[in-house]
């Protein structure tokens, strides 16, 4: 796709993912691709409010979106149904059903108990880095060739390129290393598609690199390469 290598081409696109066979979709691998809802990052505050009461003040019976005002996070009266204190919200969000990368399955529950009032320590969450396509519905591309291969090339630890694998990813893609987040586990539907050993460690080096701001690990290797071979041509 581009003219000059790539982490694929590095790799090698037949070798960029693995199989996992029978058992897959109870593996729960890192680096295994998995399809869930992923909400996005809304940038105007809108809340969920009650506009009408079955009980006044404690049952709500209908809502309606409201943009946050002063008093957001601090209304005067608590609900009792659906459950919510004064200092918590209904946020509306939009949400998609996506392809993700699972980068930790949840943690195993040590059974410790929650503390009096307090909220419950354990929950079954996995951490996942959510994968966006380059291509549109017709196969055209949505952001200009440079940038692609620039994306390729390492130069930027918010995003790691994904070639198509021809069944589960079927286009050009990429995961956006920067939203990072967890999702219940049980919501997670497990593909039989795994990154290799080499591309999971670049996509973890990205991941210590948004914290340190360094090339961490096989991210800042692979990138340098990346990077004289580029100079090079």
């Amino acid at each position: 796709m581009s003219g000059n290598a790539g982490l694929h081409d590095l790799i090698g696109e037949a070798a960029f993912y693995e199989k996992i066979g029978l058992g897959h979709h109870n593996a729960f691998r890192r680096g295994q691709v998995c399809w869930t809802h992923i909400c996005y990052a809304q940038e105007n505050l809108q809340f969920w409010r009650p506009q009408g009461y079955e009980i006044e003040g404690t049952s709500a019976s209908s809502f309606g979106i409201v943009p946050a005002g002063k008093d957001r996070f601090n209304r005067s009266l608590p609900l009792a149904a659906p459950k919510l204190a004064t200092n918590e919200e209904f946020i509306v969000v939009r949400a998609k059903y996506r392809p993700v990368i699972l980068m930790a399955p949840a943690p195993a529950n040590l059974g410790i108990a929650k503390g009096r009032g307090s909220a419950p320590l354990y929950r079954p969450l996995a951490t996942v880095v959510p994968i966006f396509s380059l291509q549109d519905e017709k196969g055209a591309f949505k952001y200009p060739q440079p940038l692609i291969e620039r994306v390729q090339k390492l130069m930027y630890p918010e995003y790691l390129y994904l070639p198509p694998d021809g069944a589960i990813l079927t286009r050009h893609s990429f995961a956006k290393v920067c939203d990072v987040v967890t999702v219940y586990q049980p919501h997670l539907e497990l593909a039989d598609l795994v990154l290799c050993a080499d591309a999971l460690s670049v996509l973890r080096g990205q991941l210590a690199s948004l914290q340190t701001g360094r090339g961490e690990g096989d991210f800042g290797v692979y990138r340098a390469l990346l990077m004289e071979q580029s100079a090079a041509t």
